[in-house]
């Protein structure tokens, strides 16, 4: 535990700019207001025992792919003054429709009425700001603001680019993004521009993640982008493609009842394959076909004090293995948290191998959740993941998601997947 709350306030375009020496502001994005607003799904029920809680959500199974509409509001801020013309409203929306056209998304200058998310422009301080991490995407009637008005940008151009840049990140939460999700390209750890020591423990892995600074959910204050970076194309990581191509076709399932505190009561999971849309620009996929997932979310309860849970999946080695334990960082769909740990175990009761440590993680990036980002599994063998609490005594609700990276899918049938993982190890070895 590093510390209370959740750190998710941090600058998008904090210090100078070239353009001007007052270019302040910040890209925010926090989970503000308790509850659940504006779904189309119906009723579940989520975890075990006392943490149960109705929500109006539709989270098990594979709901399909409505299509999430999004308002861009030129017209309701106050906060800052700049003048969006048709033409420059135009542009912004279609910027961001090109970002997000490999998902169901649609960006529309016209309220689309019935169920929708609102980006409104020049409100809120300076820079951008998302009304909840929405992992999943269960909100379609959520909100973000964005004010460039008062970062020292000038030219049509460049407020067009801003704008557009900006509010396709915050969109990005609204969807269930995270900073981190920037890291790229998958297999090779995280960007060069941050310390290790911004997880706990510290991560022991590569610092192979050149790409990061060209991805959307980049921002200067969280994972080092450069400042100019809000005046350049972006486009969605690999890490982001998953989390919205699961939005649209993975498989959400509760933890099922009864104990499952140690390896022989684990509760068996099975990863569902889905096809990614590579969404990669420039960079080492770029160019490439699709990618192979396999990915599963399972939501669950630590319902007493000293509980944890044990999830059994069975892996290959060289299996290219993410894991995140959500639970503060989407604490408007939750309700009560924890702050969570994970660790990946082998057959034998043995941590797994992570870059000459144990596969343990406390605090990721942000906040007080939990991450192993880019484990290799070692053998074919049958793993085990342990979610816990920090301390023994909170009880809660969190969302483990999981997901093996298998590569790039070939063109012709019958050719085996183009594993990302020698990618990875080459690049470690630049």
């Amino acid at each position: 535990m590093r510390q209370s709350g959740l750190r998710v306030a941090f600058g998008l375009l904090s210090g100078s700019l070239a353009l001007s020496s007052q270019a302040l502001g910040f890209w925010q994005c926090t989970c503000c207001e308790p509850g659940v607003k504006g779904t189309i799904h119906g009723d579940v029920s989520i975890g075990e025992g006392p943490e149960l809680r109705a929500r109006g959500i539709d989270r098990f199974g594979s709901r399909g792919s409505p299509t999430q509409f999004v308002f861009l509001d030129f017209d309701s801020g106050s906060d800052g003054t700049i003048n969006y013309t048709p033409a420059m409203r135009t542009a912004i929306r279609d910027s961001m429709n090109g970002h997000y056209s490999a998902f169901n998304v649609q960006v529309t200058n016209v309220n689309p009425g019935g169920v929708f998310s609102t980006i409104t422009f020049n409100a809120g301080s300076p820079g951008g700001l998302a009304q909840q991490i929405d992992f999943g995407n269960v909100d379609f009637g959520d909100t973000a603001v964005v004010n460039i008005d008062g970062l020292g940008i000038g030219g049509v151009s460049n407020i067009i680019s801003a704008s557009s840049i900006i509010g396709s990140h915050e969109l990005g939460h609204l969807l269930g993004l995270r900073h981190h999700d920037s890291m790229g390209p998958i297999g090779s750890g995280i960007t060069p521009a941050l310390p290790s020591s911004a997880w706990l423990p510290s991560y022991p892995g590569p610092l192979g993640g050149d790409e990061t600074n060209d991805h959307i959910m980049a921002s200067p204050g969280s994972v080092g982008q450069p400042l100019s970076a809000a005046l350049t194309p972006s486009w969605l990581s690999e890490r982001a493609a998953v989390k919205l191509a699961f939005n649209e076709m993975g498989t959400f399932i509760g933890e099922t009842p009864g104990p499952k505190g140690s390896i022989g009561t684990a509760q068996p999971i099975s990863l569902a394959n889905m096809t990614v849309p590579n969404t990669i620009v420039s960079g080492d996929n770029a160019g490439l076909a699709d990618f192979s997932v396999d990915a599963l979310s399972v939501t669950g309860t630590l319902s007493f004090s000293g509980e944890s849970d044990f999830y059994s999946f069975t892996g290959n080695a060289g299996d290219l293995i993410n894991i995140e334990v959500m639970s503060g960082s989407i604490a408007q769909q939750l309700g009560a948290t924890i702050d969570p740990q994970i660790s990946v175990f082998d057959s034998l009761g043995n941590f797994v191998d992570y870059y000459g440590t144990n596969a343990f993680n406390d605090d990721e990036l942000e906040g007080l959740d939990s991450q192993i980002l880019d484990l290799f599994l070692p053998a074919n063998d049958t793993y085990y993941l342990k979610v816990n609490a920090f301390s023994a005594g909170d009880t809660g609700n969190y969302e483990l998601f999981v997901n093996r990276f298998n590569g790039v899918i070939p063109a012709p049938a019958g050719v085996s997947l183009v594993g990302l993982g020698l990618l990875a190890i080459r690049r470690r070895r630049r």
